[in-house]
């Protein structure tokens, strides 16, 4: 899956929300990728995803941050089981 959102403005409880759902929604071993300007969403995505892939497209002005969140090859529909 792929965002664009602009976690930092969204509603209170709205990004975490959008996270946990993305999170269900991924197939075991797949990623959600997401480009940002800021490392805003980075604890959203730690709640989840174990593992997370940061880096910067520097071609993009200003340069945008990607990054990819992975959901666990075993896993079944979240951290809590």
């Amino acid at each position: 899956m792929l965002s664009g959102l602009p976690f930092s403005t969204l509603p209170q409880g709205v990004g975490p929300a959008i996270v946990a759902a993305t999170h269900k929604a991924l197939r075991p071993g797949g990623a959600f990728l997401i480009y940002q300007y800021s490392a805003f969403v980075l604890p959203l995505l730690r709640a989840h995803f174990s593992r997370i892939d940061t880096g910067r497209t520097w071609r993009n002005i200003p340069p945008a941050r990607t990054i990819f969140a992975w959901k666990d090859a075993d896993a079944r529909s979240g951290p809590e089981g």
